[in-house]
């Protein structure tokens, strides 16, 4: 059985993962004595989040028994017609992968985006147009890795 901690409770800055914190995120032995292992979650993607930092963040959470499972992202707009703010959004999502495969994490957690002024997650009936799709396939496809870039990960 894998405990998760979510929220508030991985600090987003990923200079601010201490050991004394992954101590205390750690979950206490279970009723049978054998140690839980835990997953962890993260608000942690910033385009400027170096692999150094990562590394040392991935080493304090494995040092204590913890390992990131997913980081969560900016919650970006991928199907915006506004081409320049699409590819903000794809430049954004790269940054979540990037930073999700130097943690180690098997995942991020995004979506589309939504063309509705009040958020990423509120429908919107743009959302569905044959345009919003092409704009999504587009934009993921700008996401996947070349082999190329995969090797660096």
């Amino acid at each position: 059985m894998r405990f998760g901690v979510s929220g508030e409770l991985i600090p987003a800055n990923m200079d601010a993962i201490t050991p004394a914190l992954a101590a205390r995120r750690r979950p206490r032995r279970m009723r049978s004595g054998s140690a839980a292992s835990s997953a962890a979650s993260a608000r942690t993607i910033r385009h400027e989040t170096t692999r150094e930092q990562c590394r040392r963040a991935r080493a304090v959470l494995e040092d204590a028994g913890l390992a990131m499972y997913q980081c969560t992202g900016y919650w970006q707009c991928l199907i915006h017609p506004d081409e320049a703010r699409r590819r903000e959004a794809v430049r954004t999502l790269r940054a979540a992968l990037r930073v999700a495969s130097w943690l180690g994490a098997r995942g991020i957690d995004t979506g589309p985006g939504s063309l509705s002024p009040r958020g990423p997650w509120f429908p919107h009936p743009d959302n569905w147009t044959a345009g919003a799709r092409r704009r999504l396939v587009q934009s993921l496809r700008e996401c996947a890795p070349s082999p190329r870039t995969a090797a660096s990960c």
